[in-house]
C-alpha cells in the first residue's frame, strides 16, 4: 500500500487529516475515525481518483456557500423503470402502475443524454462530517445491509439520504470544467 505524500499528511493548514480505514466496505468509508476533524467539509475520495487542486478548489468553495448540501464531481441519474407485458425492460413501453413504480439507474451516458442528475458518486465530493455521522447512526439497516452485501449503491444511499435531511435538495456539482477534470488510476 502506498502513503500519501508527506505534503499531504503534514500539511501546514493542520486541517488535511487522511484516514486509512481496514474494513474494506462501501459503508465504512462514511464512518469517520478521527474523533474531532478540524473541518465540518469532509472531502469523501477514492484512492485511485486524482483532481486537480484548482477543480478540488471549485468544488470546496461550492461547498462553502452550500454547507448543508453534498457537492460532487460525478452526476448520475436515477430514471423510471419501464416494463413491457413480459416484465422485461423496455424504454418504449408504458410505465409500470405508480404504486408499484420501480427506477434504475442511469450511469453517465444516461445523465449526458437527458442533461439531468439526481445523484453524486462519493469517489469524490464534499459533505458536512454530520451527514456521515448520521449515515453511519440512522441509514435503515436494510439499505446498510444492501450496500453491503452488494459492495454498490452507497452513492445513491448517501445522495438520497443527504436529500431526504434537506427537503429534497439535490446535491450539487463542482464547475463544469471541474467535473471533467480527472485522473482515474488504474493498478494491475
Amino acid at each position: 500500500e502506498n502513503d500519501p505524500p508527506a505534503e499531504v499528511l503534514n500539511h501546514s493548514s493542520g486541517k488535511v487529516v487522511v484516514e486509512k480505514h481496514i474494513i474494506n466496505s462501501l459503508n465504512e468509508r462514511f464512518n469517520i475515525l478521527t474523533e474531532e476533524t478540524p473541518t465540518l467539509g469532509i472531502l469523501s475520495m477514492d484512492d485511485d481518483v486524482l483532481r486537480p487542486c484548482d477543480a478540488i478548489d471549485a468544488g470546496f468553495f461550492r461547498w462553502v456557500a452550500n454547507p448543508d448540501r453534498l457537492v460532487g464531481y460525478d452526476a448520475r441519474l436515477h430514471m423510471p423503470h419501464f416494463a413491457d407485458e413480459n416484465n422485461g425492460s423496455n424504454k418504449d413501453a408504458a410505465p409500470v402502475d405508480e404504486k408499484l413504480r420501480k427506477f434504475e439507474y442511469g450511469y453517465k451516458s444516461a445523465t449526458e443524454k437527458y442533461n439531468r442528475y439526481s445523484l453524486t458518486l462519493p469517489r469524490y465530493c464534499f459533505v458536512h462530517r454530520d451527514y456521515l455521522d448520521l449515515y453511519m447512526s440512522y441509514m435503515p439497516e436494510p439499505i446498510l445491509e444492501r450496500v453491503e452485501e452488494k459492495f454498490e449503491c452507497e452513492d445513491i444511499a448517501l445522495s438520497f439520504f443527504v436529500s431526504v435531511l434537506t427537503n429534497g435538495a439535490p446535491p450539487l456539482l463542482a464547475d463544469f470544467w471541474a467535473s471533467k477534470a480527472l485522473i482515474k488510476l488504474y493498478s494491475p
